[in-house]
């Protein structure tokens, strides 16, 4: 008999960064292209919006890069119950394969 349990994934991408091209032109890695002051704002109440209708989160997964993980960290003071974790499966170019081989192992 196979049992199947429910997993309910919530997919938020990083708050609204400073401009590609021009952190590009001055020669910076875009691994370390943060949100911009705005774009922490906008993340904020996106963030207090969403905790209005999830309620709860139990875990929290992000990217290494540096965006993500500030959009993470808000995430997390909103849900302080949330365990954080950075993983190379949310690197970008990496295979989904990889991403939902590590969701199945946390169910």
């Amino acid at each position: 008999m196979l049992t199947f349990s429910a997993m309910t994934i919530l997919i938020l991408r990083h708050g609204p960064a400073g401009d590609k091209a021009a952190w590009a032109k001055a020669g910076k890695d875009d691994f370390d292209r943060p949100l911009t002051a705005e774009g922490t704002r906008k993340t904020k109440a996106a963030v207090n919006g969403l905790k209005k209708v999830v309620g709860s989160i139990r875990r929290i997964r992000t990217s290494p890069l540096r965006r993500a993980l500030q959009t993470a960290r808000i995430l997390k003071e909103a849900f302080p119950e949330a365990e954080l974790t950075e993983t190379d499966e949310l690197r970008p170019k990496q295979p989904s394969s990889r991403l939902l081989s590590g969701l199945k192992k946390e169910r």
